[in-house]
């Protein structure tokens, strides 16, 4: 073997060895945590928030699923599920 060709191997095994030790150092991660604090409210406060509107008309149907006894389709604005079974007695 020549000496260019050892230097070049010599090389080849020091790159080698910088990539495959380079997966033992340790990393450090820090963690950002968000507190939210729970806003507590009677059962009748929650009902007297709860509006609803008069019905829309649909402007944009999505795909129909039936599924089971419930017919279940997506719209942009919302997640559908009619449960389409006779009342149980």
């Amino acid at each position: 073997m020549n000496r260019q060709a050892a230097m070049a191997m010599q090389l080849a095994f020091a790159c080698m060895l910088l990539v495959s030790l380079n997966g033992c150092l340790k990393d450090n991660y820090a963690h950002a945590y968000t507190l939210y604090q729970p806003i507590y409210m009677t059962l009748t406060e929650a009902r007297a928030q709860m509006k609803s509107g008069a019905p829309q008309a649909i402007e944009s149907p999505g795909k129909l699923r039936i599924a089971a006894e419930q017919a279940i389709t997506e719209t942009r604005h919302a997640l559908l599920i009619i449960l389409n079974s006779p009342p149980h007695r």
